[in-house]
């Protein structure tokens, strides 16, 4: 497996980007096929997590750590970031994070839950994090064009998240999931740009997952705990796009200038 990293180290741009989209895939197959369970009915993602045993998405959190361990050198933003910009670039992210809070709580209040629910949404978030702007990111950033790259990886974030229709048996709740999810990867990957540091998006994403734990329900707002009675399509995709749009303007914004575009390709971290 060491070798199979190095191989593709060291051929290249696209033999980086083949090793990092099979390390990708590899996690997530081991995220959503261990201890799956059968449905039969749709689920909604918040009751998959409440029944979902911590030790899996441990399991594979503890994988990617590996991968990472062996692409080491490869700049994936495993390193602190400068304290002094953190104030000017998370502010946005923060208000949107309370917002979440506030709109879940006015609609559904604080729910309870489990230690280990907990532990699965923060692995979750860490573990996204690295595959994505960390593994992923490190091979296109510095073998495409900034563009392609930045849309092509937020855009396969997106699309990964239908992998939880597996779990939830929930088509439509994946599709909201899943363009939410690219639109807001938009920021956290921008994040991760402007400030160098896989950290602050990690951190981030996973206080995001908390509160959305804890004041909302997953696949997006007016999604409720049962499927089966869940608002129309069209009216959940809209309210979920609506929510996170503004942080896909904001990762557009914050990437706006030329100059941080190209710092990306000596961006070289741990």
């Amino acid at each position: 497996m060491t070798q199979a990293f190095e191989i593709g180290a060291r051929s290249g741009g696209l033999g980086h980007l083949a090793v990092a989209l099979c390390v990708v895939a590899a996690w997530l197959v081991l995220t959503t096929s261990i201890g799956l369970m059968p449905r039969d009915a749709p689920v909604s993602l918040k009751q998959v997590m409440t029944t979902t045993p911590a030790w899996k998405n441990l399991a594979a959190l503890a994988f990617l750590l590996l991968a990472v361990r062996l692409l080491r050198g490869t700049g994936l933003g495993l390193r602190w970031p400068d304290w002094r910009t953190l104030g000017r670039l998370l502010w946005f992210p923060l208000h949107l994070a309370a917002m979440a809070a506030l709109v879940g709580a006015a609609g559904q209040g604080m729910q309870a839950a489990a230690i280990h629910v907990m532990v699965n949404v923060i692995a979750i978030g860490i573990a996204e994090e690295l595959a994505f702007r960390g593994v992923l990111w490190g091979a296109p950033r510095r073998a495409m064009p900034f563009w392609p790259a930045f849309l092509a990886v937020s855009g396969i974030f997106g699309i990964a998240h239908m992998a939880d229709v597996a779990g939830t048996g929930d088509m439509q709740g994946g599709i909201v999931q899943s363009v939410a999810a690219a639109l807001s990867g938009t920021g956290w990957l921008a994040l991760r740009i402007r400030c160098r540091s896989l950290v602050p998006a990690m951190a981030l994403h996973c206080l995001w997952n908390i509160l959305v734990l804890g004041f909302g329900g997953f696949g997006g707002f007016g999604a409720p705990e049962d499927p089966a009675v869940a608002l129309p399509f069209l009216h959940r995709l809209g309210v979920s796009v609506g929510f996170v749009l503004p942080m896909f303007f904001y990762g557009l914004w914050l990437v706006r200038n030329e100059t941080v575009r190209a710092g990306r390709r000596h961006d070289q971290g741990r």
